[in-house]
Protein backbone atom coordinates (compact mmCIF):
# COMPACT_ATOMS: atom_id res chain seq x y z
CA UNK A 1 0.00 0.00 0.00
CA UNK A 2 1.32 3.19 -1.46
CA UNK A 3 0.47 6.66 1.08
CA UNK A 4 1.26 10.20 0.38
CA UNK A 5 2.24 12.17 3.88
CA UNK A 6 3.11 15.87 4.06
CA UNK A 7 4.58 17.36 7.29
CA UNK A 8 2.89 18.49 10.10
CA UNK A 9 -0.26 17.84 8.43
CA UNK A 10 -3.15 15.79 10.62
CA UNK A 11 -4.08 12.88 7.96
CA UNK A 12 -4.19 9.45 9.83
CA UNK A 13 -3.62 6.02 8.79
CA UNK A 14 -5.20 3.02 10.54
CA UNK A 15 -3.59 -0.10 10.98
CA UNK A 16 -5.84 -3.43 11.87
CA UNK A 17 -3.38 -5.67 14.03
CA UNK A 18 -4.99 -9.46 13.61
CA UNK A 19 -3.04 -12.61 13.57
CA UNK A 20 -3.66 -16.55 12.82
CA UNK A 21 -1.84 -18.25 16.16
CA UNK A 22 -1.84 -21.29 13.90
CA UNK A 23 0.18 -19.55 10.79
CA UNK A 24 -3.25 -20.09 8.37
CA UNK A 25 -5.28 -17.29 7.59
CA UNK A 26 -8.21 -17.97 10.31
CA UNK A 27 -7.01 -14.03 11.38
CA UNK A 28 -7.63 -13.31 14.68
CA UNK A 29 -7.90 -9.60 16.47
CA UNK A 30 -4.19 -8.92 18.47
CA UNK A 31 -4.61 -7.41 22.08
CA UNK A 32 -2.13 -3.74 21.39
CA UNK A 33 -0.73 -2.45 24.64
CA UNK A 34 2.01 -0.28 22.67
CA UNK A 35 2.51 0.37 19.19
CA UNK A 36 5.69 2.06 17.51
CA UNK A 37 5.34 3.25 13.73
CA UNK A 38 9.12 3.48 11.99
CA UNK A 39 9.81 5.34 9.18
CA UNK A 40 13.15 5.88 7.74
CA UNK A 41 14.84 7.60 11.05
CA UNK A 42 12.16 8.60 12.76
CA UNK A 43 9.87 6.90 15.53
CA UNK A 44 6.34 7.58 16.85
CA UNK A 45 5.82 5.32 19.79
CA UNK A 46 2.43 5.30 21.20
CA UNK A 47 3.86 5.49 25.23
CA UNK A 48 5.47 8.57 24.03
CA UNK A 49 3.68 10.29 21.04
CA UNK A 50 0.31 9.98 22.47
CA UNK A 51 -0.87 13.24 20.39
CA UNK A 52 0.02 11.23 17.01
CA UNK A 53 -0.64 7.57 18.05
CA UNK A 54 -3.62 6.00 19.27
CA UNK A 55 -5.04 2.66 20.12
CA UNK A 56 -8.47 1.68 20.19
CA UNK A 57 -8.95 -2.36 21.08
CA UNK A 58 -6.51 -3.91 18.25
CA UNK A 59 -6.96 -0.61 15.87
CA UNK A 60 -3.88 1.84 15.61
CA UNK A 61 -4.11 4.92 14.51
CA UNK A 62 -0.83 7.22 13.44
CA UNK A 63 -0.53 11.12 12.26
CA UNK A 64 0.92 10.58 8.75
CA UNK A 65 2.08 14.33 9.35
CA UNK A 66 3.85 13.83 12.66
CA UNK A 67 7.28 12.35 11.38
CA UNK A 68 10.48 14.67 10.96
CA UNK A 69 11.87 13.27 7.86
CA UNK A 70 13.07 14.51 4.49
CA UNK A 71 11.29 14.85 1.52
CA UNK A 72 11.18 11.21 0.31
CA UNK A 73 9.99 8.04 0.10
CA UNK A 74 9.92 5.38 3.00
CA UNK A 75 8.84 2.30 4.35
CA UNK A 76 6.96 1.68 7.29
CA UNK A 77 7.38 -0.54 9.72
CA UNK A 78 4.57 -1.05 12.29
CA UNK A 79 5.42 -3.08 15.70
CA UNK A 80 3.35 -4.11 18.41
CA UNK A 81 3.87 -5.07 21.98
CA UNK A 82 1.55 -7.14 24.50
CA UNK A 83 1.76 -9.82 26.61
CA UNK A 84 2.34 -12.81 23.96
CA UNK A 85 5.01 -10.12 22.46
CA UNK A 86 7.03 -8.32 25.30
CA UNK A 87 9.76 -7.30 22.93
CA UNK A 88 7.54 -6.80 19.94
CA UNK A 89 6.31 -7.90 16.72
CA UNK A 90 6.64 -6.48 13.33
CA UNK A 91 3.51 -6.68 11.70
CA UNK A 92 3.64 -4.16 8.71
CA UNK A 93 7.19 -3.66 7.30
CA UNK A 94 9.48 -4.18 4.48
CA UNK A 95 9.88 -8.36 3.58
CA UNK A 96 6.76 -9.22 5.02
CA UNK A 97 3.07 -9.98 3.72
CA UNK A 98 1.88 -6.30 4.66
CA UNK A 99 3.58 -3.58 3.66
CA UNK A 100 3.67 0.38 3.89
CA UNK A 101 5.33 2.56 1.49
CA UNK A 102 5.37 6.27 2.31
CA UNK A 103 5.73 9.30 0.28
CA UNK A 104 6.45 12.11 2.56
CA UNK A 105 6.47 15.59 1.34
CA UNK A 106 7.68 19.19 2.60
CA UNK A 107 4.80 21.21 1.97
CA UNK A 108 5.10 25.04 1.99
CA UNK A 109 2.75 26.63 4.59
Amino acid sequence: MLITAKKGRDGAVTITAAEDPLGGTNYQPMQVDRAVIVAGSAVLDSDVDTDDVDIIGNKITFKKGAFDLAQGEYCVDVIVYNTTYPNGKTIVGSGLENTLEMDFRIQPV
